[in-house]
């Protein structure tokens, strides 16, 4: 790895001062983008599942009066909606005057919840990747004088509030493997979702939970 002389503002290991060091679009590590790259493509499965099994709850006679309804809802709040409606389509007030045969109902909320909260940590990691600035990491080389981006890891930065305390910002430094089993859990609730439409489906005979537009 070539040594780099990242301009030194101050002696980098300062109380309360900092390296001057580059940014995300100095990251050359090709594994490393690739990895952020994952991260994006796999959670962006999750929303458009997500989405379109709400969209089915919010109308299930027309899936597109269900996305309009969502368009421009943020993803924690379509989590939300669709726990809610999950939960009051399997409901016994829902299914005393409609009687679709949800004796099941119970079976349905169990898996529910753990699916939610799932669904909802996935949310949180990718935000932590993508709701950050990021930098390359460096490691000082006593033998060249120099500090040497380190191969595989990058450091992330996020600026937050904290009550009682003001400004505080969050670092952590990630590894290549780190993000990759971000994505791979991602990937993990994705499967999960489609597995849980399907089951609640099974559980509805001709009354499915999340019925399919007819054309």
């Amino acid at each position: 790895m070539r040594p780099v002389r990242p301009r030194i503002l101050l002696f980098p290991f300062s109380p309360g001062f900092d390296i001057c060091l580059p940014y995300m679009a100095d990251i050359d590590d090709d594994e490393l983008l690739r990895a952020f790259g994952a991260v994006a493509l796999d959670f962006s499965e999750v929303e458009e599942l997500l989405v379109s099994h709400t969209a089915k709850l919010v109308d299930p006679n027309d899936q597109g009066v269900g996305l309009a309804t969502l368009a421009g809802l943020d993803f924690r709040k379509i989590l939300e909606i669709f726990d809610t409606l999950v939960r009051e389509r399997t409901s016994l007030r829902y299914t005393m005057v409609r009687n679709p045969p949800y004796a099941n109902a119970e079976q349905i909320h169990d898996r529910l919840k753990p699916l939610v909260s799932r669904i909802d940590k996935v949310r949180e990691q990718r935000n932590h990747v993508f709701h950050a600035y990021w930098r390359p990491t460096f490691t000082y080389d006593a033998d060249s004088d120099s500090f040497i981006r380190t191969p595989g890891a990058a450091e992330s930065i996020r600026h937050q509030k904290k009550t009682g305390c003001g400004y505080i910002d969050t670092r952590k430094i990630w590894t290549l493997g780190e993000l990759q089993t971000i994505s791979a859990e991602v990937r993990e609730v994705a499967r999960q979702l489609k597995d849980f439409v399907m089951w609640a489906n099974t559980l509805g005979a001709k009354h499915k939970l999340f019925p399919e537009e007819e054309y």
